[in-house]
């Protein structure tokens, strides 16, 4: 009983770790104005998960303590009701990180609309091509973070300084609302991240059509900006 053995006292308030859970999302794919013509019948097509989400979902896992559940909008009948079943399963999510290109930009700002809409407590961010090539154009309606450049070490720092707006200020290759656009971060070692473990991943749903088996994944072997060849 605690009588006899009491229990150590808890850890004061700024030493006790906070795990977060984080959704990196993969918006819609932005309508052609052409539909395409495939001659081989559909084998030709492209369909699978994003690299960067991956990375960054296997990073998070392995060089920190929060969690990431990764979301593929594609396979939703609805997005907006595909959405509000994800904010349901995960309930305790304080973060979502939406992967944005310039040509889906309308497609990322539907997703971050439809989140703040269903839970606006719900906090979210943009990484991926169109935010690292473009700072300046990043401010996109709904989305409170912009992580230009190599989003994994900006995403630690921006969890890590979550409730802090002085530190967040502070974080490298971080947009921020109302604040001038940064330069994008590129690490100088990729030796610091991580490559994707391809856990939690639904395959089936990327299953290639038939006589074609297996699914389809897409491997990056370079990452950041090019100015010299070690960047590459």
């Amino acid at each position: 009983p605690p009588s006899v053995f009491p229990l150590p006292p808890p850890p004061p308030p700024c030493y006790r770790f906070r795990r977060m859970d984080v959704l990196p999302i993969q918006p819609p794919d932005p309508v052609r104005p052409v539909p395409p013509r495939d001659s081989a019948y559909g084998h030709s097509q492209r369909f699978a998960p994003v690299w960067d989400l991956l990375c960054l979902r296997t990073f998070l896992h392995q060089r920190t303590r929060h969690l990431a559940h990764f979301i593929d909008t594609r396979f939703f009948g609805s997005l907006e009701k595909g959405l509000g079943q994800t904010l349901t399963t995960h309930p305790q999510a304080r973060l979502a990180v939406i992967h944005a290109t310039s040509t889906g930009i309308g497609q990322v700002a539907a997703v971050a609309d439809i989140l703040k809409r269903l839970q606006p407590s719900l906090q979210t961010a943009i990484c991926g091509p169109h935010p690292s090539r473009f700072p300046a154009l990043a401010r996109v309606p709904h989305v409170d973070f912009a992580l230009c450049g190599d989003p994994e070490p900006i995403l630690r720092n921006l969890i890590d300084s979550f409730d802090s707006a002085q530190r967040l200020r502070r974080v490298p290759g971080l947009g921020l609302p109302l604040q001038d656009p940064p330069e994008p971060y590129w690490l100088p070692d990729l030796k610091s991240l991580s490559l994707t473990d391809w856990e939690g991943v639904s395959w089936p749903g990327y299953r290639l059509p038939p006589p074609r088996q297996g699914a389809l994944a897409e491997l990056q072997l370079a990452r950041g900006h090019t100015r010299d060849l070690r960047d590459r």
